[in-house]
Formats: structure tokens, sequence, C-alpha cells
């Protein structure tokens, strides 16, 4: 693999961890407060508290995505404990390998959940483009950042303005 390739993926890899899930934070956050302060956009984008902001904004509770997060933290580190102090034991390295794998698509699975119902709820898209943003769920926490709470707030105008 070239350095190219590499720092691409590297960066890509950073978009996911980061950017993604604070704009989806970000969503959600404005979709419920109007306007965000100083200090609420800069929580949207530290890492995991952005997900049990939004999950306790939008559902009242944690949900999900926050247990898929905490199986994986906690899958990786028994991977990497078994790595580190028990290198020499295969079988264990083995189901330890296992286990971030099932908690990677567990996280995967949830995060597509996530963006769905997000989507759905609101009305933002069609069906084809809720499953497409849902399968590939970067591209739909992004949606649910830039573009959700302009269709909210668009549909609440439109809402008020045929109630009077």
């Amino acid at each position: 693999m070239s350095d190219f390739t590499a720092s691409g993926l590297v960066i890509g890899v950073l978009a996911m961890l980061f950017f993604t899930p604070g704009m989806f934070c970000k969503g959600i956050l404005t979709i419920s407060n109007e306007e965000l302060t100083g200090g609420q956009k800069v929580l949207c984008f530290i890492p995991i508290v952005n997900i049990f902001k939004t999950e306790k904004e939008y559902w009242g509770k944690l949900w999900l995505i926050s247990y898929s997060i905490i199986v994986m933290v906690l899958s990786i580190i028994a991977k990497f404990a078994t790595w580190y102090f028990m290198h020499s034991n295969v079988t264990l390295n083995l189901v330890t390998t296992i286990l971030v794998l099932v908690a990677v698509a567990f996280m995967f699975i949830a995060n597509a959940i996530g963006v769905w119902t997000i989507i759905r709820d609101t009305d933002a898209t069609s069906t084809g483009k809720a499953i497409f943003f849902s399968v590939l769920f970067p591209i739909g926490q992004y949606f649910v950042g830039s573009y959700v709470p302009t269709i909210v707030s668009k549909s609440q105008n439109k809402e008020a303005t045929f109630n009077t």
C-alpha cells in the first residue's frame, strides 16, 4: 500500500471517528434546541460523549449505539490485554479477535438502526435514501447533522402556517 493510500485511509477513519458523529450530535441538538451555544458545539465533537449526549437528547436514555460503544471498548481492551499479557495463548487470542469482530458488527448494526430511526422519524427522505444512509451510516450521520435540522424546521413552519 502506498503512503498516499495509507494516509487517505487514516484521514477517512479519523473523519468517521470524529467528524460524522459530531455532525450527528449537532443535528440532533439543533432539532431540539434551535440554537447551540459554543460549549454545546464543542461537546458535539468530543468522541463517545457526543453519542451519549445525542441518545439522552433524542431517546431520553442511553440506547443501542451507546451499548455498542461500551461493548466495543471492552472487547478492544480484552484483545489488547490478551495480546500483551498472554500472546502465546492462541485460543484466547482467537476468541478475543472474534469478540472484537462481533462488537464491530454490533456497532455497525446499532449505528445503522440509529440513523434509520432518526431519518424515518423526521420524514427527511424517501425510503430508498433512508436505507442508503443507514447502510452507509457515516454518510447518514453527516446527513442528519447537515440537512435534517433544516428539513425539520421547514416542516414545522409549514405546519404552523396551515394550523393558523
